[in-house]
């Protein structure tokens, strides 16, 4: 059974590909672990168990001598952010975990749009750039892309399979005004049309633990604030649980001695 434990280690495991693909590191300070992104310049602290002002500080600190101008704090809902909140964190819309199984099944043909796996995006610079690398094959990441029928983008996402076979999405997103015509599902399908289930020989799992691949399909985790989840419903994702997502922004930073 997907646990929120196992929501979180995966989301980890994602940053830190992303990490390694675009230049970037993480870092332990007293038991807190961050991941630095400097395609974007962001700074991510990864769900600390007991966040304490000696943890933070010295984390902050290495973030600042990098570059990051944002810091993104997600910390599991038992954990009290007020030690956070202390440094200039602000809360932002919940982290709202869902969890299901999925079956691989065919993404069908749509009339206006492709839905292909890609590398790469036309038109896109910069950070999206840079982190298409976690893509390129030396990460278990896949990239998936939408066009309509003039060649340009109204659609992307990642999905990544960990070890165990759990499969995450991450960073799916439609163009505003395709929205509804079912772009984001096919997306999702063709996605997990590459990672198809495993026997649990394949993925692991030993006696004694329950693999997270299914004879009729894939377990499968999603994060996203309150307005995703009627997309992640309709994929057939359940609820899992809530967490927290905090954000610094440097400017505001008046971490307490």
């Amino acid at each position: 059974m997907t646990t929120i434990r196992d929501a979180q280690s995966s989301l980890t495991a994602w940053y830190g590909d992303l990490a390694a693909a675009t230049g970037g590191r993480t870092y332990t300070s007293s038991g807190c672990q961050w991941v630095w992104l400097p395609a974007r310049n962001r700074l991510h602290l990864m769900f600390p168990d007991k966040p304490v002002a000696s943890s933070i500080k010295p984390g902050l600190a290495e973030g600042v001598r990098l570059g990051a101008r944002d810091i993104y704090a997600w910390v599991n809902a038992s954990v009290r952010p007020g030690v956070l909140e202390d440094f200039g964190f602000r809360a932002g819309p919940p982290l709202m975990w869902t969890h299901g199984l999925l079956r691989p099944t065919p993404s069908g043909k749509l009339s206006e749009f492709n839905v292909s796996i890609s590398s790469t995006v036309p038109g896109a610079r910069g950070a999206d750039v840079d982190e298409l690398d976690v893509a390129n094959g030396a990460w278990p990441v896949r990239h998936v892309l939408a066009v309509d029928s003039s060649g340009q983008p109204v659609g992307r996402g990642f999905a990544r399979r960990g070890p165990s076979g759990l499969v995450t999405l991450h960073n799916l997103a439609v163009a505003s005004d395709v929205r509804r015509r079912g772009v984001g599902t096919a997306m999702v399908r063709r996605l997990l049309s590459e990672f198809p289930p495993a026997d649990e020989s394949a993925d692991g799992a030993s006696e004694g633990q329950e693999s997270t691949n299914g004879s009729a399909g894939l377990q499968v985790v999603a994060a996203g604030g309150p307005l995703a989840q009627p997309f992640l419903r309709s994929l057939g994702l359940q609820p899992l649980g809530v967490g927290r997502q905090l954000r610094l922004t440097l400017k505001d930073a008046a971490p307490k001695s």
